[in-house]
């Protein structure tokens, strides 16, 4: 049986909105592979595989994702602790 004008129009708008929509998780290679790094005291290495993953989540996602301020939050602990390992190295 084949599909009406309208049924083809509904499937065709519906198949359009969801792959319009952003996706539901988010990019996170970058921040399994700094964790481990940080970890281990080497903030040098964690720190730019931490700020890829907060620029790709803020394009993917956008800025005031969840998952990007998540991001943004891990970079900013990263921070906290090569300050604090700086003051206790002087």
């Amino acid at each position: 049986m084949p599909l009406s004008e309208s049924s083809r129009i509904a499937n065709t708008s519906s198949f359009s909105r969801s792959i319009n929509r952003p996706p539901t998780t988010s990019p996170n290679p970058p921040t399994t592979l700094a964790g481990p790094y940080e970890r281990q005291g080497r903030y040098g290495e964690a720190e730019p595989l931490y700020r890829e993953s907060l620029h790709l989540r803020g394009e993917v996602l956008g800025p005031w994702h969840l998952d990007t301020l998540a991001s943004m939050n891990n970079l900013a602990l990263l921070y906290q602790r090569q300050a604090r390992r700086a003051g206790r190295c002087r």
